[in-house]
């Protein structure tokens, strides 16, 4: 299964790698969904933690591909104490292209690995996650532009204080 979202936000190629890939530990500062991450204890990726709970839902994400002359960056997702998801793991590449000065077309490539019962929810596994990535890149844009987080994630944030 492959999913490809894309969006173009008004900031030069450099500043936004480096808020999506540089700062790639920051993602709670600007993703609605993350609650605070860090930088994974072994290095090379980052834990999300997606619940407040002590033993909620994490994500554990492994840089797979950091390539700043391109702009390129691979991270490749495993979920931890979550029960039973239809995704083992899911690879995700970022491709960044300049489009002019202050312009920059950002494209999410996914290839989540379904479950054997995964499988038999594609079609809604990928309209499902194909939103979320959808959502991720807005709120990624918005930061980038702003350097302030989405209202969602503002909102998301005091549902927890």
């Amino acid at each position: 299964m492959k999913i490809e979202k894309s969006i173009v936000v008004n900031t030069p190629i450099d500043h936004a790698w480096k808020v999506f890939v540089t700062d790639f530990n920051d993602a709670h500062e600007w993703m609605a969904s993350v609650y605070n991450s860090y930088e994974r204890p072994e290095g090379g990726g980052r834990v999300c933690n997606l619940s407040t709970k002590e033993n909620g839902l994490r994500a554990d994400e492994t840089i797979t591909r950091s390539d700043a002359t391109n702009h390129v960056f691979a991270f490749t997702v495993h979920a931890q104490n979550a029960g039973a998801l239809p995704v083992k793991e899911n690879h995700n590449t970022i491709t960044m292209k300049k489009l002019g000065e202050h312009t920059t077309e950002v494209v999410w490539t996914a290839e989540p690995k379904p479950t054997t019962a995964g499988k038999f929810l594609s079609l809604l596994l990928k309209v499902g996650l194909g939103k979320v990535f959808g959502e991720v890149l807005e709120e990624f844009k918005y930061y980038a532009e702003t350097g302030k987080p989405h209202p969602k994630k503002i909102q998301a944030m005091e549902k927890v204080t």
